[in-house]
């Protein structure tokens, strides 16, 4: 995840929620593809969508330091 993404989201969800906002990705499954990357996001987002939850993001262990959101609690990577 981007740490312009992570800011842009946070700033404007999160700084009213009083609860972690969860947030994935798909990017570790298929990498930074163009247009196969949006593809796939849309199917992740059908699946939360169907499924009232949201599918894991792979490989995420420890968040970069420099996503505040993350790091502060604000947001959790499924």
């Amino acid at each position: 995840m981007d740490e312009m993404e992570i800011e842009a989201i946070d700033k404007a969800i999160c700084s009213q929620r009083t609860k972690p906002l969860p947030i994935g990705t798909v990017i570790s499954n298929v990498g930074h593809c163009e247009a196969s990357g949006g593809l796939v996001s849309v199917c992740k987002m059908i699946i939360a969508m169907e499924n009232g939850m949201i599918p894991a993001t792979l490989h995420h262990e420890t968040p970069n330091h420099k996503l505040r959101g993350i790091i502060e609690g604000r947001m959790k990577v499924c």
